[in-house]
């Protein structure tokens, strides 16, 4: 999935697109375009949730890197 997380990052994504992406994969659609794209992120970076990739941000040991 990290081709996938690659990919992601190389595009600007608008709010509707993103709560798209979470419906597709059946994930869940928070209000705000930060908190989707964490969901998003997680998702794509192989966690189950946002809270598992919250945790290990908190812990210094983050699931993801952006891709530049």
């Amino acid at each position: 999935m990290a081709d996938i997380l690659k990919e992601y990052y190389i595009y600007y994504w608008y709010r509707d697109e993103l709560i798209k992406i979470c419906r597709d994969h059946g994930l869940d659609a928070p209000s705000g375009k930060i908190k989707i794209n964490k969901v998003i992120e997680a998702y794509f970076a192989g966690k189950k949730d946002i809270a598992e990739a919250e945790e290990q941000e908190e812990q210094g040991s983050c699931c993801y890197e952006p891709y530049t």
